[in-house]
């Protein structure tokens, strides 16, 4: 789950992103407490208009190397609401320092950064800034982001360094934090709203030093398709404590970028954002490692909405994605013996975790070669599944060799299923914002 600040798969290794020194673990527990806040009714969000002044018209008209005025109106004046006009006072000129700082690397999100910027704006919690790193975009993202005006939108632009730098601009971005708590919105993401509202109270517990909800998956469009993770799976990891997080995170990172908000001490605890060498994203390491200095608190609401698109890294950079299956082993390994122990965890049970989630790339693998005519690749494929899988995967993998043995259409099949589930996270998605809507329209 995750964004992209490049297209391109990088060769070179990328260490882990350096970042601030952590300050030492008594500041976690002195976090939580928030400053009193008006009430939703009295805090509307706030709608701003505005057009670029007749000069920087002219400006961009002239030069070809700058972003038409089309897009960039397309851009600003996407379906949260359009830009502010620069006469007005800005929120942050009438409201104290910021609570939140949001972070948003971007890269060539010319498309989707008018509407990432307009859901931060129409936010009911005002108190916040956002940081958005530039990497070198070549579509005129930046300048897009330059004409919202409001002084709590900060761009940093820099040199295009791909995907190997993924973690530095998000350590960039954490050292010109001010808020006390930290929020991951990508460029081509957005918010719902409410959410910083919903999330914040979430910290008045001190032990919690993160907080997620669900995601609405969406099309390139920005229209809902399906729930991530289901409703279900995020009710059976709320009120769990630090080692029982583990122990979940190490079978899969079920946490979505876009609705993660955390303690900035935590994160300056455990060394800022982490980018193992050769890993395409910061957000799975980063979680295992909050893991250890504190709990989770998921929220059974939508919290975020991440866009599938043809550009970003999980569709670009799927070879590359596949060496997170490592990553839980390869952080259980660098524990000592003392935070294992109180984790809960051993590394030969990591190692089989890790073992368990290949299989489905296994039974993938199998249902290709069946598909190709490759009937022993298939059945060594659909083997190894059954081997090495947890249960979903080891039926799956039985009508693998069914098929196989009996030349049913296999694919049939799954289309017959797919269509199944499809069915059922539309559904699941409808009913989560119908009550999100009653439940809003109450207060």
């Amino acid at each position: 789950m995750v964004g992209i600040l490049s297209h391109q798969a990088s060769g070179a290794a990328a260490s882990t992103a350096s970042a601030p020194s952590p300050p030492p673990s008594s500041a976690l527990a002195a976090g939580g407490t928030l400053a009193p806040r008006p009430s939703l009714a009295s805090r509307r969000p706030t709608r701003y208009s505005s057009r670029p002044c007749a000069r920087r018209r002219t400006i961009l008209a002239r030069d070809p190397r700058r972003i038409s005025d089309t897009l960039l109106n397309a851009a600003i004046q996407s379906r949260d609401g359009p830009l502010r006009r620069k006469d007005q006072t800005s929120l942050s000129e009438r409201s104290p320092a910021p609570v939140v700082s949001i972070i948003t690397p971007t890269y060539n999100h010319a498309l989707y950064i008018g509407r990432c910027l307009n859901s931060v704006l129409a936010q009911t919690e005002p108190r916040w800034e956002q940081i958005v790193v530039d990497d070198g975009s070549t579509d005129g993202t930046a300048e897009i982001v330059r004409h919202f005006t409001d002084a709590r939108i900060r761009c940093v632009a820099q040199s295009h360094r791909g995907i190997a730098g993924l973690g530095d601009a998000y350590n960039l971005a954490l050292r010109m934090a001010r808020g006390e708590y930290v929020a991951i919105l990508e460029g081509d993401d957005f918010w719902p709203q409410d959410k910083l509202e919903r999330q914040l109270p979430e910290f008045e517990d001190s032990e919690v030093v993160l907080s997620w909800g669900l995601a609405a998956e969406t099309d390139a469009a920005g229209e809902p398709r399906r729930l991530l993770p289901d409703v279900g799976h995020l009710r059976r990891l709320q009120h769990m404590s630090a080692a029982e997080t583990a122990q979940q995170l190490l079978e899969a990172n079920w946490i979505p970028a876009c609705t993660v908000l955390c303690r900035k001490s935590a994160l300056l605890a455990v060394g800022g954002f982490h980018q193992p060498e050769n890993l395409p994203n910061v957000d799975y390491p980063t979680w295992l490692q909050l893991c250890r200095v504190g709990r989770f608190a998921p929220v059974n609401r939508i919290m975020g909405f991440y866009r599938r698109h043809g550009h970003q890294v999980s569709a670009t950079m799927k070879q590359d994605m596949l060496r997170n299956l490592d990553v839980g082993s390869a952080f259980v390994e660098g524990l000592d013996v003392r935070e294992r122990r109180t984790l809960g965890l051993s590394v030969e049970s990591a190692w089989r975790l890790a073992r368990r989630k290949w299989a489905p790339v296994e039974f993938a693998a199998g249902r290709v070669a069946l598909r190709d005519g490759r009937r022993r690749v298939a059945k060594a494929y659909f083997r190894r599944a059954l081997r090495q899988g947890g249960s979903a995967v080891r039926l799956r993998a039985v009508v693998g060799l069914a098929s196989l043995y009996l030349g049913t259409d296999l694919e049939a099949m799954a289309d017959a299923y797919r269509q199944l589930r499809i069915h059922r996270e539309t559904g699941e998605l409808a009913a989560v914002r119908q009550s999100d809507a009653a439940e809003t329209q109450d207060l």
